[in-house]
């Protein structure tokens, strides 16, 4: 993890790189501006930059080594307002819990694939303010992306809880009154250029330790579906492995002990592959996977008897999943002896 992150850092700590924010920033950006950084070394370089090149920048962050540049929240926002200083450089400080309603113009420069962290700081620009009329959004890692799905939540709509196929066209939507939608990707060959350096199995990598050291453990496959927006799939397809599933994946990343490194190639990691690619639409299978399982561990075998006993209690403990016998066939299944199951 550390030895990604500080490659991360390399990328972004460049003079190359900086000058071409730089270049952006003088030519699109307004005067109160935020910027979103991936770490508190990056802060503090992108403050130090920006006021070399006489743009009064500051850095806002939880360091107790505060050096040049510094100041803290409260300060730096009223300090924004007042036109003071024209750009606040900060790390995950600013994501949520914020409100500067003049802000006009929003940075992105650290990588992220999460769609909540994406939205916290698109939401940092988007709060009403007297005599601003837009918000300006220089994205200088990739997150455009996303931006298709904005007019989905200015529309009161999910789109996570939606596939590609049921989304509306954005002619479509009912938008609040006065609220205009209008992308300008006039940028847009510069962030494909620089998405060749940021493939997907280099940002799936990052998501899982991003994850991992959230959690505080490593990551279970529900873990990646609930906590990460690349699809866990990709995970599991084996497109950057010898062979598919979570296993193997885990395998390419270093990150199976001992004892799981010898399922490989075995009829565990079969039916691991197996289990994965169940298809679960009716929750049948679940019940006779439980019958499998003893203080975290897996049987061997197991008597009908006991899979009997375990699917009569998952489905009279789990009302989510009784509407498996709404029909016909399985009329009065609450009544059910062992011989009916």
């Amino acid at each position: 993890m550390v030895n990604i992150v500080q490659k991360i850092l390399k990328q972004l700590n460049t003079h190359k790189r900086t000058n071409l924010i730089l270049k952006h920033y003088k030519n699109l950006a307004d005067k109160k501006t935020l910027g979103f950084c991936a770490s508190i070394q990056h802060a503090k370089y992108m403050a130090k930059k920006f006021n070399e090149n006489n743009i009064k920048a500051v850095c806002v962050h939880s360091a107790s080594n505060k050096e040049n540049f510094f100041m803290e929240r409260n300060k730096a926002i009223q300090n924004l307002e007042d036109g003071n200083i024209n750009v606040i450089f900060a790390v995950d400080i600013f994501n949520e819990g914020v409100d500067i309603p003049s802000l006009n113009t929003v940075l992105f420069l650290r990588p992220t694939e999460s769609y909540t962290v994406f939205l916290q700081q698109l939401g940092r620009g988007l709060r009403k303010s007297e005599n601003k009329d837009y918000l300006k959004v220089l994205d200088f890692i990739g997150n455009y992306k996303r931006a298709h799905y904005i007019p989905y939540l200015l529309s009161g709509e999910n789109p996570m809880k939606k596939s590609n196929k049921d989304l509306a066209k954005i002619d479509e939507f009912d938008f609040p009154e006065n609220c205009h939608i209008n992308f300008d990707f006039k940028t847009i060959d510069l962030f494909k250029e620089m998405a060749k350096s940021d493939p997907l199995i280099k940002r799936m990598e990052e998501e899982y330790f991003r994850l991992k050291n959230y959690l505080g453990k490593r990551p279970l496959r529900k873990d990646i579906y609930d906590g990460v927006d690349i699809d866990i799939k990709e995970y599991l397809k084996g497109r950057y492995t010898n062979k598919k599933g979570y296993l193997r994946y885990l395998n390419s990343i270093n990150e199976l002990n001992n004892i799981e490194k010898k399922w490989l190639d075995t009829i565990i990691e079969d039916f691991l592959i197996e289990l994965e690619n169940t298809r679960m639409s009716k929750a049948y299978k679940i019940p006779v996977l439980l019958s499998l399982i003893k203080d975290n561990k897996l049987k061997m075998t197991v008597d009908v008897k006991e899979v009997g006993e375990t699917y009569m209690n998952f489905y009279k403990y789990n009302k989510l999943h009784q509407k498996d016998f709404n029909n016909k066939k399985h009329r009065n299944w609450k009544n059910w002896i062992r011989k009916n199951i």
